[in-house]
């Protein structure tokens, strides 16, 4: 089986405010949602959510109150575990 992961992992629990941003009737919305970031890279993260993304899909993650703190990621891959969804992010500048 190949290995696809070119960076090594750092395991986390915790807890971190994320938002997508959509365009609906020409405004564009951001849905907030909550996650837990359970592992990190040089490159990306995998976060554990209620939300429903798809691959493709631009991400933020919250570190505080201020939009300016945000780190944007890319949708990668989803798996779906029980109620909850696993998600692979590709940090990304925008």
């Amino acid at each position: 089986m190949h290995n696809e992961r070119h960076y090594p992992r750092k395991k986390l629990d915790r807890k971190v405010m994320c938002f997508t941003e959509n365009n609906r009737e020409g405004e564009m919305v951001r849905s907030y949602f909550f996650a837990t970031l359970v592992d990190v890279s040089e490159n990306g993260i995998g976060l554990q959510t209620e939300q429903d993304c798809n691959p493709g899909d631009d991400v933020w993650l919250h570190e505080s109150d201020v939009a300016l703190e945000c780190v944007p990621g890319k949708v990668i891959w989803t798996k779906k575990s029980g109620n909850s969804n696993n998600l692979g992010l590709c940090f990304s500048v925008h």
